[in-house]
């Protein structure tokens, strides 16, 4: 094992850097390196972006994301966000555009689009907010609640398929585990929002 700049210890990537496929993988890079009279030496030991847990995290979340596609949009017209977006408002019930956006992980600006289409298309409703002039409550449709049932009923056997090498135990722990790096995550995010410059935060509904 060996120790980062950061000082912490680099044990084997949990991740599965080392097997054979991605080995197998790399060995035709690696000889191209020696054909150019480079070493990997000084490289062999030092950490890369394979172990990082958040890239790992952003190869998941986008390989899911065409899962989803795939396996959703032929079927029922539907975006993986719009998905998302009919999913969450289910167990929210009437809630506004921000509290949606918030639960569904997207920015305001984000769930703004996507909740404008489903309204359009008759799954979403509207309807404004005694409590705030300024805001409209959403809620789901009787057509958008009988969508997001029946899409939730495949979405469960998706799961089932990206998770068939778990089992119910590893399953249970995995998802809390993701719950308690979702919480420290929300709480770092603040506490970078309340350090950004506005510039920052505009750039923000760029990504």
């Amino acid at each position: 094992m060996n120790k980062s700049k950061h000082g912490w210890v680099k044990a084997p990537s949990p991740y599965g850097r080392d097997a054979r496929g991605e080995r197998e993988r790399e060995a035709g890079s690696r000889e191209q390196v020696h054909r150019a009279g480079w070493s990997l030496e000084d490289d062999a030991a030092a950490p890369d972006i394979r172990d990082l847990f958040s890239f790992e995290l952003q190869r998941l979340a986008g390989l899911s994301t065409r899962i989803a596609t795939l396996s959703i949009r032929p079927k029922y017209g539907l975006t993986a966000r719009e998905w998302r977006a009919l999913a969450v408002l289910r167990y929210l019930g009437t809630v506004p555009l921000q509290e949606l956006a918030k639960h569904s992980g997207l920015l305001k600006s984000q769930m703004s689009r996507t909740v404008s289409g489903l309204i359009d298309r008759g799954y979403i409703q509207k309807a404004a907010n005694p409590e705030d002039g300024r805001s409209i409550l959403l809620r789901l449709s009787p057509e958008g609640l009988d969508l997001s049932e029946r899409v939730l009923d495949d979405s469960f056997e998706r799961n089932e398929h990206m998770l068939a090498t778990l089992s119910y135990a590893e399953r249970q722990i995995l998802v809390e585990l993701m719950r308690r790096v979702i919480r420290t995550s929300s709480t770092y995010f603040h506490d970078l929002k309340q350090q950004a410059t506005q510039s920052d935060l505009d750039q923000l509904d760029e990504e």
